[in-house]
C-alpha cells in the first residue's frame, strides 16, 4: 500500500495561511478596540469643553458624534444579527451578545471615523494656485499696401454708377 501525502500538504498550507489571516484580523481588532476605548475616554472629557493634546483638538460636537456613532453601531449589530436569525432561521448563540456589542461599538466609532478620514482625503482636490493669463498686447497695425500708382481711397457716393459709365 502506498500513501499519498501530496494532498495533505496543500490543504495544510491553506489552513495555515487562513489561520494567520484570522490571527492578524483578531490582532487588528484588538488594537482598534483599545483605540476606541482611549478615544471614548477622551470624548467623555471633551463632552462639554474642547480637549487639546499637542496640535490635535477634540471639540464637543466631535466627541458626541464619536460616542453616538459607537452606540448606534452597538445597537445595529445585534439588531442585524436578530434580523438574520429571523429571516434565514439561522441559530444564534445570544450568550455572545457582549462581543456583538463590542464589535458594533468599535465598527461604529472607529470604522466610521476611518471611512470619513479616507473620504476627506480623496474628495478634496489638490490645492492649485490660479495664475491669470498674461495680458496680450494688441498686434501692430498692418501697413496698408498702397503704391504710388494706385489712386487714393475715396468713399462711394450715390452717383457712383454714373461716374463709371
Amino acid at each position: 500500500m502506498s500513501s499519498n501525502n501530496n494532498d495533505n500538504g496543500a490543504g495544510m498550507a491553506v489552513a495555515i495561511v487562513c489561520a494567520l489571516i484570522g490571527a492578524a484580523a483578531i490582532f487588528l481588532f484588538a488594537i482598534l478596540a483599545f483605540v476606541a476605548f482611549v478615544l471614548t475616554i477622551l470624548a467623555i472629557f471633551a463632552w462639554n469643553s474642547p480637549v487639546t493634546l499637542g496640535k490635535w483638538t477634540l471639540h464637543p460636537h466631535e466627541a458626541r458624534a464619536f460616542v453616538g456613532r459607537g452606540i448606534l453601531g452597538a445597537v445595529l449589530v445585534p439588531t442585524f444579527v436578530l434580523f438574520v436569525q429571523v429571516v434565514f432561521t439561522i441559530p444564534v448563540e445570544w450568550q455572545y451578545l457582549n462581543y456583538m456589542l463590542l464589535i458594533g461599538y468599535v465598527l461604529g466609532s472607529i470604522g466610521i471615523e476611518i471611512m470619513m478620514a479616507d473620504q476627506e482625503g480623496t474628495s478634496t482636490p489638490p490645492a492649485t494656485t490660479y495664475i491669470p493669463p498674461a495680458p496680450q498686447l494688441p498686434a501692430p497695425p498692418k501697413p496698408s499696401p498702397q503704391t504710388s500708382e494706385a489712386e487714393p481711397f475715396r468713399f462711394a457716393s450715390w452717383d457712383d454708377e454714373e461716374e463709371r459709365g
